[in-house]
């Protein structure tokens, strides 16, 4: 469970990084258009907490 919260936590923050770094706010997020992102980073979170063990 530690490490599913740890890789959403991690997806979260790259989207979020993404979008912040290519100029966006939170008033124009596209949340729905982020989800394909988001699955991607999160994929690469679990790899990243499967790998500190």
């Amino acid at each position: 469970m530690p490490a599913l919260a740890g890789a959403a936590t991690w997806a979260v923050g790259r989207v979020f990084a993404w979008h912040f770094a290519n100029g966006g706010t939170l008033e124009n997020f596209d949340a729905e258009g982020s989800k394909e992102q988001f699955k991607a980073e999160f994929e690469a979170g679990k790899r990243r907490a499967s790998s500190s063990d």
